[in-house]
């Protein structure tokens, strides 16, 4: 190999939350991400929510990842004085015909070993709904707050960073993987983690894998004049959306609330709201907010999240395994991947 073939024992392609969890509990890695700093696309843009893990079923990794990614997250908050609030979340039932969906939910999380859960009807007078699913332990963070500490406890730990290399092509060697940036650079590991997000499928079929990502947009409207309104989260019956949790009302640490995401699958990376939208968000928001003004709602912005669900699929789990020696495979982290990233680069640190 030539002098200038940087060596390396770990390497993870893509510095997004989850990247940045699994550089700061291995330490000594290379990290290549080929936006210009971290967590630019998928980790950056999303509700900035703690789950609970209430939704999926108890053997998938969305839910055992999360289950034990909540209270990881909560600790490392709190331990490193990161801002966030543990504001707790309703799902509501704003008609009879919903109240089944959220005692089946309650039913589920309760399998799923989630703690602080309970059924009520003592909702606040901002609120609409017949009864709700109330979960103690979710919350909001600062999201940002949380990926720069993660990048400087990673770089403390001997973590090495470079940023604008674009990964565009994996070679099998017998020293291990042979990876080239699009700036030339060429980089020896004998481990790779793919961590990549968005990309993450066409880095995995580099290599001859067989993976295709459906991505997802999610809008969201903000609330004019809505600071103070909710003091937690409010997500409507699980029966309502297919692809998400619904449309949604969700507050920043500065009491401020806004509505989202839907759910819309792609072609193209284009973060535009289009304002058009309103309409139906808020129709959907009206159910269990009846002080909303169509006047009120303005674009705010959007994400992308990164599915393996195909259009009219069902269920896909996060992908996390070794695909082949030496090469782990991260595919699918969308939500509640944000919270379960502490938990997932435990399993990560794992399997090497």
């Amino acid at each position: 190999m030539a002098d200038d073939i940087l060596k390396t024992e770990v390497l993870i392609v893509g510095a997004g939350a989850v990247g940045l969890a699994i550089a700061r509990e291995l330490g000594d890695v290379c990290v290549l991400e080929k936006n210009e700093s971290y967590g630019m696309e998928v980790s950056s843009r999303n509700s900035e929510v703690i789950h609970a893990g209430l939704y999926y079923s108890q053997d998938s990794l969305k839910t055992k990842l999360c289950v034990e990614g909540n209270p990881l997250l909560r600790s490392y908050l709190s331990e490193n004085d990161l801002p966030h609030l543990v504001c707790g979340k309703m799902v509501v039932a704003t008609e009879q015909g919903e109240v089944e969906a959220v005692e089946r939910l309650f039913e589920n999380a309760r399998k799923n070993g989630v703690q602080g859960i309970s059924l009520t009807t003592d909702v606040s007078e901002s609120v609409s709904a017949k009864m709700a699913l109330y979960s103690a332990t979710t919350g909001i963070f600062d999201v940002h707050a949380y990926m720069k500490s993660l990048f400087h406890k990673a770089r403390d730990a001997g973590a090495l960073f470079s940023f604008g290399s674009e990964v565009v092509d994996i070679q099998k060697t017998n020293g291990g993987f042979l990876i080239e940036t699009a700036d030339g650079e060429k980089v020896l590991a004998e481990r790779v983690i793919n961590s990549a997000g968005l990309k993450s499928d066409i880095v995995a079929n580099k290599l001859g894998l067989n993976y295709k990502l459906y991505p997802c947009k999610g809008d969201y409207f903000a609330i004019r004049g809505a600071a103070g309104k909710l003091d937690h989260l409010v997500y409507p019956s699980p029966s309502t959306s297919k692809y998400g949790l619904g449309v949604h009302a969700t507050i920043n640490l500065q009491g401020e609330v806004r509505l989202g995401p839907d759910t819309t699958y792609v072609d193209e990376m284009n973060f535009d709201v289009d304002p058009n939208k309103s309409q139906k968000f808020y129709e959907s928001a009206l159910k269990f907010l009846p002080w909303l003004k169509h006047d009120m709602l303005y674009p705010d912005t959007s994400g992308i999240r990164p599915k393996l669900q195909a259009p009219g699929k069902g269920f896909a789990d996060f992908v996390i395994k070794e695909e082949m020696p030496g090469f782990i495979n991260l595919v699918g982290i969308e939500s509640p991947g944000l919270t379960a990233s502490l938990s997932i680069a435990r399993m990560v640190k794992g399997m090497i």
